[in-house]
C-alpha cells in the first residue's frame, strides 16, 4: 500500500508540474504575442517592457531579440536597440534582418571606429566562420562524417573507381575545413567576451576606481570587448586597441 501511495503522490506531483511548465510557456506566449500587438499599434514602451519581461523570466530566441531591438529603436534607445540586435546575431548569426537593422542603428552610435580593410581571403575567411553559430558548426561537421561514414560503406560494396576517389577526398577536405571553422568559432565564443555601453557618456579609467587617470571618454551604443571584471568594475578594450575601466553598471553583456 505505502508503495502505491509513493507511486501515486509522485505521478500526482509530475501531473501538477508538468501543467505550471505548460501554463508558465502559454503565459509567455501570451506576453509575447501582445508585444508584438503592442509594437504594431505603436505603444512602443509597452512593447519593449513587455519583451524585457519575457528575458527576466529566462526564455530567449533570436526573433524576441530581434523584435525588442525594433522596439527600442522606435524608442530611440540605440544601446538598447544594438544590444538586442548582436543578441539576435549572438544566437543566429544568419538573421538577416538583425544584420540590416544593426547597421541602420549604429549609423547612429557616436564612436563608429573605422579599422583598415583586411585582405580579401581573410576577409573571406570570417565572412565564412562566421556565417554560423558554434553549435551549427557543430552539426555541420556532424553530418559530413556521417555522409562520408555512408559513403565509405557504399565504396566497399561498389569497389574504389576515380569518381569515389574525387568524392572521398572532397568530403575529407569539406570535414577538415568544416572542423577548422567550428574550433576557431567555438574558441572566439569562448574566449571573448563583448557588451555594448549602455550609458549616454562614460568616463574609461586607468583602474578601477574613479580616483585613477582619466584616459578618454565612450559613448551609448558602442560594442566593445570585456576583459577583466573587478567587483563593480569591467576592463573594456575598443577594436583599436584603446583600453581602459569602466563601471560594471555601464555595460549590458553580450552572451
Amino acid at each position: 500500500m505505502n508503495g502505491l501511495k509513493i507511486v501515486y503522490l509522485l505521478i500526482s506531483f509530475s501531473f501538477i508540474f508538468g501543467e505550471s511548465n505548460v501554463n508558465n510557456t502559454n503565459d509567455l506566449e501570451s506576453m509575447y504575442e501582445a508585444g508584438i500587438e503592442y509594437y504594431r499599434i505603436g505603444e512602443y514602451e509597452k512593447s519593449k517592457n513587455l519583451f524585457e519581461s519575457i528575458l527576466e523570466k529566462n526564455w530567449e530566441s533570436p526573433q524576441l531579440y530581434y523584435n525588442l531591438g525594433n522596439a527600442y529603436y522606435r524608442l530611440e534607445n540605440i544601446s538598447g536597440a544594438v544590444w538586442s540586435y548582436e543578441m539576435c546575431l549572438h544566437h543566429d548569426p544568419t538573421h538577416e534582418d538583425a544584420q540590416f537593422n544593426l547597421t541602420l542603428a549604429n549609423v547612429n552610435v557616436k564612436d563608429r571606429i573605422e579599422m583598415p580593410k583586411a585582405p580579401f581571403l581573410l576577409k573571406l575567411y570570417f565572412s565564412i566562420k562566421e556565417k554560423f553559430a558554434p553549435n551549427m558548426w557543430i552539426k555541420i561537421v556532424l553530418s559530413l562524417l556521417i555522409v562520408l561514414a555512408i559513403f565509405s560503406v557504399l565504396k566497399f560494396y561498389m569497389g574504389r573507381s576515380t569518381v569515389s576517389m574525387v568524392v572521398d577526398n572532397i568530403l575529407t577536405l569539406l570535414i577538415i575545413v568544416s572542423f577548422s571553422f567550428c574550433l576557431h568559432s567555438i574558441w572566439t565564443n569562448e574566449k571573448y567576451d563583448e557588451g555594448v555601453i549602455i550609458s549616454e557618456s562614460v568616463n574609461v579609467y586607468s583602474e578601477p576606481n574613479s580616483h585613477s587617470t582619466f584616459l578618454f571618454k565612450i559613448h551609448e551604443g558602442l560594442k566593445v570587448s570585456m576583459n577583466d571584471i573587478s567587483q563593480k568594475w569591467v576592463e573594456i578594450e575598443l577594436i583599436d586597441g584603446k583600453n581602459g575601466w569602466i563601471e560594471l553598471r555601464q555595460i549590458r553583456a553580450i552572451k
